[in-house]
């Protein structure tokens, strides 16, 4: 079993990882987002069929869709505002 050696790089969470055929790499944790952390996220889905369709129905679907059934829209809902929208691609 090959074996690796991690050096705690003295700042936060980065280590410096060296395996025993002297490869090596620098681990650290995620920059912080900041200012530049989502707040908003908006979906718009754009309907592009001909003909007649009913769009009380096609806004349930979107609606169930989102949220009922979409385990990523559920994670980022509990703090980061999700909305979504259908917009018809002939209008």
């Amino acid at each position: 079993m090959a074996k690796a050696t991690a050096t705690w790089a003295g700042h936060k969470v980065k280590f410096d990882i060296e395996s025993e055929s002297a490869h090596s790499v620098s681990v650290d944790d995620a920059p912080v987002f900041g200012p530049r952390a989502f707040k908003k996220i908006e979906i718009t889905f754009v309907l592009g069929w001909d003909g007649k369709y009913d769009k009380e129905k096609v806004d349930q679907a979107i609606d169930l869709a989102c949220n009922r059934y979409c385990p990523i829209h559920a994670t980022l809902t509990h703090g980061t505002k999700v909305e979504h929208r259908r917009k018809d691609a002939h209008n």
